[in-house]
């Protein structure tokens, strides 16, 4: 089958020598683009390992491959501010790329204990590296620690609650501990509100690896976790209304009329398109594709959670290797084609995932993934959702369908 080389363009029969998933029209095209390839092939040679990732992240400018690990192994995790997070990027661009050293030897380096003064010796002795980032590594002799000392990090976080607390009207002389007993005593929904004024108080708001904030806020809506707009629309909007009036907005699924009551319609409006959607569904029934799409960004955790499993044809994965696979086939369709997320979601909900994207125009599969898709992506989701379409309807017969499997197993093991 005749498909587009995916580094030039060209008109191709020819795939990736490993996996025949990925069009390449040449050798020197697979090698162009194999630092980010080899973290999606499913041939890729050698056992991989966080600086593939590393390299794959920087490579494509795409977080979807800076998984835990590899943000915690390579320095990600001690950084404190967004400042330091683009020095580092700055300086994982000129290693890999301007000094020309492999994931391989970066492995070698970390797993040794000798990352940081291999690094430090390649900007002493390679031209035209930054001193800049020179001067930043030598000031950070701890970055690359592989236990690193987090104690600044938890006394930074319970220091912003009091500021939080303050800020929302809490008496100025109550401590951690006075904080911590009032708020236990709040709603689930108002507790969360207090925490994500934390994260936008703290740096715009949540990460991509905390799922739930990410989706309810309207994050999720969003193709990369940087340079979101949104980050300074919240932090203007707290600014403007009164904490309550935040709480009661959230548990009303009315945050875009509160926004709009507060004079953000403008800003508002050029947010992404279903935005608003997702905050008039928030914050109990916002549609599963929204946390699918979220996982794709970040996978800390090993596993989705089950509400993502089961509509999405993960369950009917037989090994882990199958797990990547659907999960690479996820991130071309919702982020490389830009399918868009409801369009998806619906297909799901009438089981009908294969049917749709294979109509797709950009679709181009070899026979042995067409018959792994059509396989893994058989659902039951109409009846599973109770036959609605509603997302309300959905959430309620999702959750207690895995409620009743988790009661099941639990009653089997005993």
């Amino acid at each position: 089958m005749t498909r587009s080389c995916i580094v030039c363009g060209t008109l191709t029969k020819k795939t990736c020598t490993g996996c025949a998933n990925t069009a390449y029209c040449s050798r020197a095209c697979q090698t162009g683009d194999w630092l980010s390839h080899i973290v999606d092939c499913e041939s890729p040679g050698r056992e991989l390992t966080t600086a593939d990732h590393l390299a794959a992240s920087i490579f494509k400018h795409d977080t979807h491959y800076m998984k835990g690990d590899t943000a915690k192994d390579y320095g990600y995790f001690r950084i404190q501010s967004a400042q330091e997070g683009t020095i580092l990027d700055s300086i994982w661009v000129e290693v890999i790329f301007a000094a020309g050293v492999k994931p391989p030897t970066l492995h070698k380096w970390r797993i040794e204990g000798r990352l940081h003064q291999e690094v430090v010796a390649l900007y002493r002795t390679t031209a035209n590296l930054s001193p800049v980032n020179l001067a930043w590594l030598l000031d950070h002799p701890t970055i690359f620690d592989p236990d690193p000392n987090t104690s600044h990090i938890t006394d930074a976080a319970q220091d912003m609650k009091l500021v939080v607390w303050r800020f929302i009207g809490g008496p100025p002389t109550d401590t951690l501990d006075d904080l911590d007993r009032k708020a236990d005593d709040w709603p689930l929904y108002k507790q969360c509100c207090f925490h994500f004024y934390v994260m936008v108080m703290a740096y715009g708001g949540p990460l991509a690896a905390l799922p739930v904030p990410w989706v309810v806020f309207g994050y999720c809506v969003f193709n990369s976790p940087v340079d979101m707009p949104l980050r300074q629309l919240y932090r203007d909007l707290i600014d403007k209304c009164t904490f309550e009036e935040f709480c009661e907005a959230y548990r009303a699924s009315r945050l875009v009329q509160l926004m709009d009551s507060k004079g953000f319609r403008s800003r508002r409006i050029q947010m992404p398109e279903h935005f608003e959607t997702v905050l008039s569904q928030s914050p109990n029934y916002v549609s599963t594709v929204w946390y699918l799409r979220t996982y794709l960004i970040d996978q800390s955790d090993e596993l989705p959670d089950p509400m993502i499993l089961l509509p999405y044809g993960f369950a009917n994965c037989r090994d882990r290797a199958e797990f990547a696979r659907l999960i690479h086939f996820y991130a071309k369709v919702l982020r490389d084609w830009a399918i868009p997320p409801l369009a998806l979601h619906d297909a799901a909900v009438h089981d009908g995932i294969y049917e749709y994207v294979s109509r797709l125009p950009i679709f181009e599969s070899t026979t042995p993934e067409r018959r792994f898709l059509k396989r893994v992506l058989k659902t039951q989701n109409w009846w599973l959702f109770g036959g609605s379409s509603s997302t309300a309807t959905q959430w309620i017969e999702l959750s207690a369908f895995v409620y009743l499997m988790i009661l099941y197993h639990a009653r089997n093991r005993t």
